[in-house]
């Protein structure tokens, strides 16, 4: 999930107020005026004007303590592994059909992974709702402060919709506390057990 921030918007010499959400791909604006998609595909050249965060022609006036901070962002966005805590001699299990470039991103830092639990990290691919039949079980396998990550397909024709997706990890004794971009194309979703249900350090 990103940062979201009420600010003003310039373009050109017009003028809008509304609401900046900053993302991994893209900086999106929602103002009076309408709405604004700021891809970061043609360009991550961010700089800083005083109150005035800069960026392909668009300002945002963010604050002068805040519009550095999503300069270096943009200009420095995290790895998808970074994104998902991942670091070397993590005991993961990946269930279900994960990219092959993600496992390969996993074995190149370290990972390790095999069917073994408990785990400290359990990436869960989840195409289509069944899949989330699996949550409680997996949960079995994972440590007291380990995370499971359900990968799914987003936007507004998905599959598997988020309220979906956290009911099913409600019900399987697990709390959302976080959402990252996985891809262009899906979501990461991290549920953990709750602090009240844990027994092992």
């Amino acid at each position: 999930m990103g940062a979201e921030l009420d600010c003003r918007m310039k373009k050109g010499s017009s003028y809008d107020n509304g609401k900046a959400l900053l993302e991994n791909d893209a900086i999106f604006f929602s103002g009076h005026k309408g709405r604004v998609t700021v891809s970061f595909a043609a360009s991550r050249d961010a700089t800083v004007e005083g109150d005035w965060l800069c960026l392909q022609g668009y300002r945002f006036e963010l604050g002068a303590a805040i519009a550095p901070t999503w300069a270096e962002k943009i200009r420095n966005p995290k790895s998808v592994l970074q994104k998902l805590g991942v670091k070397p001699g993590v005991h993961v299990a990946l269930v279900g059909e994960l990219d092959e470039e993600f496992v390969a991103q996993l074995d190149r830092a370290g990972a390790e992974i095999d069917d073994r639990g408990p785990f400290d990290a359990i990436f869960v691919e989840a195409a289509e709702p069944r899949a989330l039949a699996t949550l409680a079980e997996q949960k079995k396998k994972l440590k007291d402060n380990g995370a499971l990550w359900l990968i799914r397909p987003k936007g507004k024709d998905t599959p598997v919709p988020e309220s979906v997706s956290r009911a099913a990890g409600l019900a399987a004794g697990l709390v959302d506390v976080k959402v990252v971009a996985f891809s262009s194309t899906h979501s990461a979703e991290k549920y953990v057990v709750p602090l009240t249900a844990r027994t092992r350090a």
